[in-house]
């Protein structure tokens, strides 16, 4: 069962036909997972489904359009 968890909306990438965030994995590397929004405003947003984050994992909060833009020429967003 996920935990509705609350995110800078900036945080939220929408593509159009999903929502996904990226989950800093240390190292330098970066998980996309997609995630449902609820509620969003200008500075938040209410992820009610996907996000399932395990103690110690961190959503990107800043740059994501850069890790989404390396991730696609890298192939390993889906």
């Amino acid at each position: 069962m996920d935990i509705t968890s609350f995110l800078r909306a900036g945080a939220v990438i929408n593509t159009g036909e999903r929502q996904i965030v990226y989950v800093d994995k240390g190292e330098g590397y970066f998980e996309p997972r997609e995630v449902t929004i609820g509620i969003k405003t200008d500075e938040m947003a209410e992820v009610i489904r996907g996000l399932g984050l395990r103690e110690g994992e961190r959503v990107a909060s800043s740059s994501t359009f850069l890790i989404d833009s390396e991730s696609k020429l890298q192939g390993i967003s889906r």
